[in-house]
């Protein structure tokens, strides 16, 4: 009977489940579940031992489900019983506490499988796979009964049987071997075992093998075997000798069992157990930093907030507060992006959207970042680029790398009391490398092997000497790997540290002829001067309006997708479109589809959280022209514009 039939044959049978679980809510999802895939079955309940064995001993079960620890009596407990009075009952553990050893062991005894209670949609086709299972079993042990000939149950077994002479000789083999092996049974006839010998166990192992059989008793193990493709596989082996009328030795029986998806399956709970450690261990660390970080600027937002709203103030004091309110904001936002930047970087879902760039223009632009915040330290901050008439250009993701240099700089300019930081830029043969070199604290041999640890951060303690969330190096070496760059750190305790971004160099000729086309489109573009922003937040249209109007341009308002198409319909006036992607009515996709079927051309910019972006990357870029994420800055807002406003400066 084929699969699919023999799935539709089992539900459709009166399935009798015995269910041991403590608590009744778990007790009714459970029954709820299997309910929806088993239109017939009878459900046996049991929260105690007594029950349960007295259930088992009236009722003929089909299949036993169990919670790992109850009240007086375990899951453990109840496999034992059944794989010793029932072996023929398929066992499986439904748990919400079970963890990897539990599992591990719970295989290991006999349990067919376990489902956490969380992800209770894997009950059903689990209990459809042991009733199969269960009832193939049921079925070869009534045909072995009935027939009564051991050659055909040998023949159809699902284990590997070799029958060999008493020198080892292989006299047969059934179907199995072959199936495993890859080898033909004419080959194997007259061979010796030593065939399948994959070389990983030392003789001595054979020997003691060979010296247990001999002596009339029975060998069991596992060992690796080699099929003839070459490839490993796992099987647990009974070597037991058959003895005839005079009581010698005249043959060996081997009954082998392919045990590799077990050894696997085990092997991959174990990993999956120290990973989980390691996840806890890092949950613990973020928990720890995410609350030092995210409370410290936001007590000094709230209580800064206090005193600015006090009406007895002076100008003075309101311009301080301000001051130290935007410095405890800008932390804040800064640490909310740092940990989604980690959370992409460590889920594989940042996104890099590569093109060629003239390096020595980034590194600049990124020492003219840092100037005034060098200076008002006190630090010595200079820029080293060679004259070389010749541009360097990277293919990477411009805005990417500007935070990963970002970062760098960062560390360097918080770890240094005085003294100089340099920002520079070298050739080494066919790659160009950014240097950022300070006189700071440095770094211990030990800790530098660390730094790129997620949360690390230099002489950690409880009472750390430096803000920051400790993930700024491992964002950077992220990024710059992502993009396919290289990093490294070297350093002195005492004497400073030198970071050292390298990445291929390429020939300016690619560059020039890829842009020409899109300036000479910009030129011959008419620039138009209004912007329609759709957004139903009034401090954030309040914002937009003066950041558009301060730089000469008009701004147009609406507050939903509608209004939005409405506009743009009847003044064709509007050089671009700003719609944030929270909008009542007509939601921003619909709005821009209905835009472009009467102006294909204007561009629209989707403004949204960062969070709401990142899980519709794909969709904002076939759909946008460019995206704008919250917290909008002014220099932000006016710098996409000018991207579509071709002749403004600003």
């Amino acid at each position: 009977m084929p699969p699919n039939s023999q799935i539709k044959d089992i539900k459709t049978k009166n399935v009798k489940i015995l269910h041991l679980e403590d608590s009744e809510a778990d007790s009714i999802l459970v029954k709820s579940a299997i309910s929806k895939e088993y239109p017939l079955f009878e459900y046996y309940y049991a929260d105690n031992k007594k029950d349960f064995l007295k259930i088992l001993d009236e009722v003929i079960i089909d299949i036993v489900l169990s919670d790992f620890e109850l009240p007086g009596y375990s899951g453990s407990e109840a496999l034992a019983v059944i794989k010793e009075k029932y072996p023929e009952i398929p066992f499986i553990f439904v748990s919400g506490v079970m963890g990897e050893d539990a599992a591990i062991a719970s295989l290991v005894n006999g349990a067919l499988d376990y489902v956490i209670k969380s992800k209770l949609q894997r009950l059903v086709p689990a209990i459809t796979r042991a009733l199969r299972e269960a009832r193939l079993l049921s079925e070869q042990i009534l045909a072995d009964s009935e027939r009564r000939k051991l050659s055909q149950a040998v023949e159809q077994s699902s284990v590997s049987v070799i029958i060999t002479d008493i020198t080892g000789n292989i006299e047969y083999v059934n179907p199995k071997v072959s199936e495993i092996s890859g080898y033909s049974k004419n080959e194997l006839l007259g061979k010796n075992p030593r065939i399948f010998k994959s070389g990983t166990s030392p003789d001595t192992y054979y020997a003691s093998l060979w010296r247990e059989i001999l002596a009339g008793n029975q060998w069991k193990g596992e060992i690796l075997n080699k099929k003839k493709n070459g490839e490993y596989f796992w099987e647990l082996m009974s070597i037991s000798p058959i003895f005839g009328p005079d009581g010698s030795i005249t043959h060996f029986v081997s009954i082998k069992e392919d045990i590799t998806r077990q050894k696997t399956l085990i092997e991959e709970l174990l990993a999956a157990k120290e990973k989980a450690e390691a996840s806890d261990k890092l949950k613990m660390a973020f928990i720890q930093n995410i609350s030092h970080e995210i409370r410290t600027p936001l007590n000094g937002i709230l209580g800064i907030s206090e005193f600015i709203l006090q009406p007895d103030i002076t100008e003075d004091d309101r311009k301080a507060y301000l001051a130290i309110l935007n410095t405890s904001s800008e932390r804040l936002i800064s640490t909310v992006t740092n940990y989604l930047d980690i959370s992409l970087l460590e889920s594989g879902s940042t996104i890099v959207k590569p093109d060629q760039v003239e390096i020595s223009t980034l590194v600049f632009k990124v020492y003219e970042n840092y100037q005034h915040r060098c200076l008002t330290k006190g630090l010595n901050l200079m820029c080293k680029i060679p004259e070389d008439p010749d541009r360097l250009l990277v293919y990477c993701d411009k805005t990417l790398l500007i935070k990963a240099l970002s970062h760098i700089v960062d560390n360097a300019v918080k770890f240094t009391a005085s003294g100089d930081i340099i920002i520079g830029l070298r050739i080494a043969g066919k790659v160009f490398e950014i240097f950022i070199t300070d006189t700071g604290m440095g770094i211990d041999e030990e800790d530098l092997k660390k730094v790129f640890h997620v949360f690390f951060q230099e002489k950690h303690s409880r009472n750390r000497d430096f803000e920051g969330s400790g993930l700024g190096l491992s964002i950077s070496r992220g990024l710059i790997e992502k993009m396919g760059g290289s990093i490294k750190i070297d350093s002195v305790i005492g004497e400073g540290t030198t970071v050292i971004v390298s990445f291929p160099i390429l020939s300016d000729s690619s560059a020039r002829s890829g842009n020409s086309g899109v300036r000479k489109k910009a030129e011959n573009e008419k620039p138009y001067t209004t912007v329609l922003v759709a957004d139903d937040n009034w401090a954030d249209l309040t914002f937009y309006k003066i950041i558009i109007e301060s730089a000469s341009l008009k701004f147009i308002s609406v507050a939903n997708g509608t209004e939005a198409v409405e506009m743009c319909m009847i003044n064709p006036d509007i050089s671009i479109v700003m719609m944030d992607a929270d909008l009542a009515g007509m939601d921003v996709w619909e709005a821009t589809k209905k835009i472009r079927e009467f102006r294909p051309n204007i561009p629209v910019i989707f403004i949204s959280n960062i969070s709401f972006y990142e899980g519709k990357t794909n969709s904002v870029d076939s759909v946008f022209n460019g995206y704008l994420t919250k917290p909008v800055r002014g220099a932000q807002l006016l710098s996409i514009i000018n991207q579509f406003i071709p002749g403004n400066s600003f």
